[in-house]
């Protein structure tokens, strides 16, 4: 979801409707205007003991931090190769990104 002006009700259908919902409660939280908003972000718990039992996005398994990519998936990318390639493309975004 992207932080919108979140525009007038206009009773077009449920799902119009929450989207209208979600843009209203990002402008209330003072994000700017097209910055990405995700409603459903899975607490971390940034403790060993969670991290080792965790089952969502970021985990430890022996001694290491690492990133799950989707949480369907059990495939994984240690932490520090994935923060390196989110830099990378924060600093050289691709062409027309």
């Amino acid at each position: 979801m992207r932080a919108t002006p979140p525009g007038r009700t206009q009773y077009v259908s449920v799902s119009a409707e929450t989207r209208r919902a979600y843009r209203e409660a990002a402008e209330r939280g003072h994000f700017r205007d097209g910055e990405t908003v995700d409603f459903d972000a899975p607490e971390i718990v940034p403790t060993v003991d969670a991290l080792r039992a965790s089952t969502g996005p970021l985990l430890l398994r022996d001694g290491e931090a690492l990133v799950r990519w989707s949480a369907s998936s059990e495939q994984t990318v240690g932490f520090h190769a994935y923060l390196a390639e989110r830099v990378e493309l924060l600093a050289h975004p691709p062409q027309g990104a």
